[in-house]
């Protein structure tokens, strides 16, 4: 699959060489433009605060800019670009620089990830600005240790997406989420469903539905108005076995066909969230 370079945000960069008038032009790819990287240009051109441009001229055609930024003084963001003199016989393309940013977190006693607007949401790794509107969190970044709380600080972010990981939702927060996607991750208890009050769809693919599913909503005040289960089953926690008189009789343990393919425990919990959907107005989808 190939990609356009225009399919992304391109920044023109343009310097002059006050020794020899030599002028040398560049263009950068900013992707992934996650890091917000035009901001941190202007202030290592303009020489701000902790923000430093050092020039490296390779050949009378050729100078590299390498750019460094310190945020708040615990995080180091690092990546260079390079650029050509104007009237050198260069493709356009490959006067293309394609930013891989190097972030460090210099400091590994600092207890305030949110910084400078960047979020840290992988610990010691991965920073994102507070402006992101789409956030996925996926199986690798899962084996780290996630800062769950740290999503809170995301101001615009609109939709999380949650990837093969364990789930705890009373362990985030974000007024402004939308839209939530869990896919083949694991949900004990939709409990801290409230943390997110600007929420109106709700997706979970792959996933086991909690038995409190429908008990959490009831309890607590929300605006979600759709509801999509896709290739869902409902969490198995014995309550119909240890509960249930069939069990003690030992007709559903021991031979109930019922049992041992999930379907009457499914098709209850699935029927106690439609019926809850449709007498609040919710679009429910399976």
């Amino acid at each position: 699959m190939s990609t356009n370079v225009n399919d992304y945000s391109l920044i023109d960069i343009t310097v002059h060489d006050n020794d020899t008038t030599t002028m040398f032009v560049g263009v950068v790819n900013a992707f992934p433009d996650d890091f917000a990287l035009y901001p941190l240009i202007q202030k290592c051109m303009l020489r701000e605060s902790h923000h430093v441009v050092s020039y490296i001229r390779v050949s009378d055609r050729q100078l590299n800019l390498h750019f460094i930024a310190y945020l708040n003084g615990f995080v180091k963001i690092e990546f260079n670009v390079t650029l050509f003199e104007k009237n050198a016989p260069i493709n356009y393309e490959h006067m293309i620089s394609r930013l891989v940013p190097v972030t460090a977190l210099l400091s590994p006693y600092a207890d305030n990830y949110i910084q400078s607007g960047y979020i840290c949401i992988e610990k010691d790794r991965m920073y994102m600005p507070s402006s992101t509107k789409k956030l996925l969190i996926n199986q690798d970044m899962a084996q780290s240790e996630i800062l769950w709380k740290n999503i809170q600080g995301f101001c615009m972010l609109e939709s999380l997406k949650i990837d093969s990981a364990v789930v705890n939702l009373s362990t985030m927060a974000n007024d402004s989420v939308r839209h939530i996607i869990l896919v083949k991750s694991t949900l004990l208890s939709l409990d801290g469903i409230q943390g997110f009050p600007g929420l109106t769809m709700l997706t979970l693919e792959g996933c086991e539905i909690p038995c409190d599913f429908v008990d959490v909503l009831r309890a607590n005040t929300h605006n979600i108005h759709t509801i999509e289960l896709i290739q869902c089953e409902a969490l198995d926690n014995d309550i119909i076995v240890d509960n249930g008189v069939l069990r003690n009789n030992g007709v559903l343990r021991n031979n109930g066909v019922l049992r041992n393919n999930g379907v009457l425990r499914n098709n209850g919990v699935l029927r106690n969230i439609k019926d809850y959907c449709e007498t609040s107005g919710i679009v429910f989808t399976y």
